[in-house]
């Protein structure tokens, strides 16, 4: 379709402006849902009778008053009018059209101020402080056009067309255009709820495509036909068929061209430019509407595909008068011409007609030429040699950016090249860039109506494909007899692709050959091929096949291998092999021949092909499967016979009693021998298929039959113990009961078995009975404790006040404030002293064991170096350590340099102290003690090592233990409560630690400490 463009300013004189104006005023009246026109003149250059002259005809005047407002009762206006409006009421209605003639000619008369419409009708700074000279504004529910004019110059005589006319489309501008309107009717108030009705309900949108080229084919003919009648004859005969009418403004040389149109359709912009050129050639303005539009129409129709382009070829070469017109689709892929027509203009002779297509190497060549600049060329040496002018225009289905150094080749591309060549025979002609453009937008036309109808056959083949897959697989699925089933395949095959030959071969691994089995001849002179069995090693599709690929050959005569060679000078024409496999494992091939002619094997038909082999398969695999399931059905049943006496002996060996009940009359359909002894009779056989409520002691079957009830009923899995009363004495079971259910969920018997636990429940009562008196112990023994904890605590507390006075009174007697001691007093009161601090150290560890084993005690958190307190520790045991002539030494490497550690600071120096002390204490003259400390994210890690005498095995349970030690004899050489490791692994755990120990007798001990960071929160 051809449109004119948006805002595109055209330089035209006075007459041609009238018969614009006349025939766009002529074309919104005809509009059915026309709701404005607005006619506006702010110049005395346009009259309103020039404008509507009808307006005269009937009556109406152009001045200070109109018929038309003292019919409307609006008062005569005190300015004269500068503006028409022609207003229907809304949207359009029978009413409306029925007084459509007269509704044309109510024009009412009103002001506005056109210099504020001036800054929304101009893009230009020059244009905006002109008053337009005439305004035309065309409002409808599908369409919204303005046309506005300015005079260029006042001096007419020295320029012939001396108006800027110039078109607008757009809808925001209108919308504006009609909101200032609505704002300037405050001249005239009578008009505005008039105007706002008209507007009411109307939004802008874009206008329709269809009525937009209309609007363009009206105006063009306007222009066309104002310059051409004011030509003179000689003058209007030579430029007749121009695209005559206006000129850009901006281009002096010539006055009566209009160099430049837009022409628009989607994917494709490009300016139609139309020079001078001889009438017989040359469409006029209308006929490139009218070839686009009747290409349109072939597109959609539905025909064929080479119908649609024969009919665009034909139309072609007739609207361009050239001597051949060819339109082909190429595969670039394979250099293959897939759609191809050709039309010749009437006057060629037949025989001098030509019906080749071009070679796809001249045309690849084109297109690599040219691909970057026009999708366009003119090259001599494509097409007929005997062309004078050829043109060349093409359209790839998936264009690929080719670079002019690499000239990559097209070979690889897909998808379709569509191409569209024009040759002129008896003169040479130049292809004007107008044609081009139109051509290729032809070309575009062609290629999607080529496409649709492709589509349509390929729908077609869709359905018919459709139809014969569900009638094969519906024969596939009824008959699991594979003859049957090859036999309706290879029929119906065969009469859809019209081939001589469909056989079915099956490929034996163990013999090594291919072997048909089903063949479709189409007539009975066809040679049969079911004697012909291939061996592996002969057949030269063989690899191919068991790739799992298809095999097709278009034509014999091109098969080059001496094998192939051989079978095609026996078999000519052309093959097609689709291979048969299930789980991508050969199992044979569908093959079909062409005899004596070759054929191309089209995409369509391979697919098919493979569906159908798919299909195959798959019967195949069932029909296999059905049979030795068949067979297997046999052996199965055999085997189910031997198995289920094997169950049987199997129940009747097992000691627990079980029994399978039927709800139904409560029959008792299967237990094992111990179930029937249980209930007192010799066997199985002597109870079973008999009622339980027949065959059992009365208490019993009423018991047993209330809990089978329970498990009918609620269709659930029952397990609990049951107590049953025998004659020789009560007697207590585990039992289960599982419901047995059809399909339906319906539960129709009870699997059970019983498990005797008499003893168990007896041992059980029991343990029972013991547990509780060793409950009561155990109370007793916990409350001892707590006594013996609170009696040692409140000692501990009585013995600390007199012993705080012993020390603190030993201490000052051993100062010299009372005088001088002898000897024998200071070694008498060092001893006071040191007994007095070893006992209330004593004290202090009951008291702190105490605490923690009844949870008193807590930890006062801080933040402190581990190294400080670590150094701390070793000074206050360096003296002990070198009066026993012990080695002490600490490792603080693997600490960092700021070590902060969260805990309670007394207590970690307490759990130092206490290894270190033991450690120095139990290690002999000569002997070495040392510590290792190391912090890690939010751990700390103590080890003490020590050479000392070492723990015996058999006594290094007794460790942690409160007021346990290693030597408990009478004559121990080392003192102590047994109270520092008790306490410390209290300390330890209190931290949230750990603390174990390695020892060796006479090599020494290591114990290792981990502490958690606490939470100072």
């Amino acid at each position: 379709m051809v449109f004119l463009a948006n805002d595109l300013r055209y330089s035209i004189s006075r007459s041609t402006v009238l018969s614009v104006a006349h025939s766009l005023l002529k074309f919104l009246a005809s509009q059915p849902d026309s709701r404005v026109v607005l006619i506006a003149g702010g110049k005395s250059d346009f009259t309103p009778s020039d404008l509507c002259p009808e307006r005269q005809s009937k009556g109406a005047r152009c001045g200070y008053a109109s018929p038309e407002a003292g019919a409307l009762g609006l008062p005569e206006l005190l300015t004269p009018p500068n503006c028409f409006l022609n207003l229907a009421m809304g949207k359009p209605s029978a009413t409306h059209c029925e007084n459509k003639c007269e509704n044309q000619h109510r024009w009412l008369p009103c002001s506005l101020k056109l210099r504020k419409l001036t800054r929304t009708l101009s893009s230009t700074p020059e244009t905006q402080s002109k008053v337009p000279s005439l305004v035309i504004l065309g409002l409808g529910d599908r369409f919204n056009v303005m046309l506005h004019s300015y005079k260029t110059t006042e001096n007419s005589e020295l320029n012939a067309n001396p108006y800027e006319l110039c078109f607008g489309f757009d809808p925001a501008i209108v919308g504006s255009i009609c909101a200032e309107i609505s704002r300037g009717l405050h001249l005239t108030p009578e008009i505005s709820p008039l105007f706002e009705r008209a507007i009411a309900d109307w939004f802008p949108q874009p206008n329709l495509p269809a009525l937009q080229s209309e609007f363009t084919s009206t105006l063009v003919s306007a222009i066309l036909t104002s310059q051409i009648s004011t030509q003179t004859p000689e003058k209007a005969d030579t430029n007749a068929c121009s695209s005559a009418g206006a000129s850009l403004i901006g281009n002096p040389t010539t006055d009566i061209q209009i160099k430049t149109a837009l022409l628009r359709e989607p994917g494709i912009q490009a300016h139609l430019v139309q020079p001078p050129i001889p009438q017989a050639v040359v469409p006029s303005w209308q006929q490139p509407e009218k070839l686009l539009q009747e290409l349109l129409r072939i597109s959609w129709s539905s025909q064929g595909a080479q119908v649609i382009l024969q009919r665009s070829a034909v139309l072609i070469q007739e609207t361009f008068g050239v001597s051949r017109c060819l339109i082909a689709f190429y595969s670039a892929k394979d250099e293959r011409t897939l759609w191809s027509a050709i039309a010749h203009d009437s006057s060629i002779p037949l025989s001098a007609r030509q019906t080749h297509d071009p070679e796809w190497a001249n045309i690849e060549q084109c297109l690599l030429k040219h691909h970057q600049g026009n999708p366009w060329a003119t090259e001599r040496n494509i097409g007929s040699t005997a062309a004078e002018s050829i043109f060349l225009t093409w359209l790839h289905t998936h264009p690929q950016k080719i670079e002019p150094r690499e000239m990559a080749s097209l070979h690889g591309a897909s998808g379709l090249v569509g191409l569209l060549l024009l040759e002129q025979w008896d003169e040479k002609r130049e292809w004007q860039p107008g044609e081009r453009q139109l051509l290729h937008l032809a070309l575009q036309l062609v290629e999607r109506g080529h496409n649709l109808a492709t589509l349509y056959q390929q729908a077609e083949e869709r359905i018919t494909h459709a139809a014969l897959l569900n009638r094969l697989v519906a024969q596939i699925r009824a008959s699991l007899e594979l003859s049957h089933i090859f036999e309706t395949v290879t029929l119906e095959l065969g009469h859809l692709l019209v081939a001589d030959r469909c056989l079915i071969f099956q490929y034996l691994e163990e013999q090594q050959c291919w072997k048909p089995l089903t063949e479709y001849r189409a007539h009975a002179d066809i040679l049969t091929a079911m004697n012909l069995i291939v061996p592996d090693q002969k057949n030269c599709c063989s690899r191919t096949l068991r790739n799992l690929q298809v095999v097709q050959v278009s034509d014999t005569r091109l098969v080059d291998d001496p094998m192939n060679r051989s079978l095609a000078a026996k078999y000519p024409g052309a093959w097609l092999m689709v291979p048969i496999h299930r789980q991508q494992k050969i199992w044979g091939c569908l093959t079909f021949a062409q005899d004596q002619f070759p054929r191309y094997w089209h995409e369509s038909e391979l697919r098919f092909i493979t569906t159908v082999a798919d299909q195959l398969a798959i019967a195949i695999y069932q029909a296999t499967l059905y049979q030795q399931i068949q067979a297997q059905n046999q052996t199965l049943e055999a085997l189910v016979r031997e198995r289920t006496a094997e169950l049987e002996s199997f129940f009747d060996a097992h000691p627990d009693y079980i029994f399978v009940v039927e709800r139904e009359n409560l029959r008792l359909r299967f237990c094992n021998h111990a179930f029937a002894q249980r209930m007192g009779f010799d066997n199985r056989y002597a109870v079973q298929d008999r009622s339980i409520l027949e065959c059992f002691p009365p208490l019993i079957a009423k018991s047993f039959a209330k809990q089978n009830l329970r498990v009918f009923e609620s269709g659930e899995t029952l397990h609990e113990q049951e107590t049953l009363v025998f004659p020789d004495g009560i007697h207590h079971f585990d039992t289960s009961r599982v419901p047995l259910k059809h399909s339906n969920g319906e539960v129709y018997a009870c699997l059970g078995t019983f498990r005797e636990i008499t003893e168990l429940v007896e041992t059980k009562q029991a343990l029972s009975l013991r547990t509780e008196q060793l409950q009561d112990a155990l109370t007793a023994a916990n409350a001892a404790s707590q006594a013996k904890t609170e009696f040692l605590a409140t000692m501990s507390h009585e013995l600390r006040t007199p012993l705080t006075s012993v020390i603190g009174m030993s201490s000052a007697l051993m100062q010299p404030y009372f005088g001088e001691l002898s000897g024998k007093q200071k070694e008498y009161l060092k001893i006071i002293h040191n007994s007095g601090q070893h006992l209330l150290q004593l004290i202090n560890d009951i008291l702190d064991l105490s605490k923690i084993e009844s949870g008193k005690a807590s930890l006062t958190l801080s933040q402190f170096s581990l190294r400080q307190v670590g150094i701390e520790s070793l000074e206050l045991l360096q003296e002990k350590a070198q009066v026993q002539q012990v080695k002490l030494t600490g490792d603080f490497a693997e600490l960092p340099p700021a070590d902060e550690f969260w805990g309670d600071e007394r207590r970690v120096r307490q759990i130092l102290l206490n290894l270190l002390s033991n450690a120095v204490k139990f290690t002999p003259p000569g002997g070495e003690v040392w510590l290792r400390m190391q912090c890690e994210s939010n751990q700390a890690m103590i080890e003490v090592a020590d050479t000392g005498i070492g723990i015996p095995m058999e006594k290094q349970h007794l460790l942690f233990e409160a007021f346990q030690q290693i030597d408990s004899s009478l004559h121990r050489q080392h003192e102590g409560t047994g109270l520092g490791l008790a306490l410390t692994r209290q300390l330890v755990e209190m931290h949230g630690g750990t603390i174990s120990f390695h020892s060796e007798v006479d090599a020494g001990t290591v114990f290792v400490v981990y502490l958690l960071a606490q939470n100072p929160k």
